[in-house]
């Protein structure tokens, strides 16, 4: 590998009929993988601006697809909402579940 003066460089060229990304980057600053990774989200920018030339820069995503699916995975918490919304549905809810202990308390009075 060239010794590179720069963290990180990156270039793309042209070769035969495709383009060629060419990345050089100090051992020091950065690991094959992280290099690998830095190289998939230029080139997923660039399938992007190629793809839909109205794009801009904010509108593009550095997320990698694998990326996307996984974080879609995560997100994936959706739950039913079954517990009553408001303070007196949620009252009368646990009163109902729990209809001989001490709801309320005033003075010496209990209310069950």
């Amino acid at each position: 590998m060239k010794r590179c003066r720069l963290p990180f460089t990156c270039a793309a060229t042209a070769c035969s009929d495709t383009a060629c990304l060419h990345c050089v980057y100090n051992e020091a600053y950065f690991s094959h993988d992280e290099v690998q990774a830095l190289a998939q989200r230029v080139i997923g920018l660039l399938e992007q601006g190629l793809q839909d030339t109205a794009l801009t820069l904010a509108e593009m995503s550095l997320i990698t697809p694998a990326e996307q699916a996984q974080l879609q995975q995560f997100n994936a918490t959706a739950q039913p909402d079954t517990q009553p919304s408001t303070l007196h549905a949620r009252i009368e809810a646990q009163a109902a579940r729990t209809p001989q202990a001490v709801a309320a308390v005033y003075h010496e009075r209990q209310l069950s």
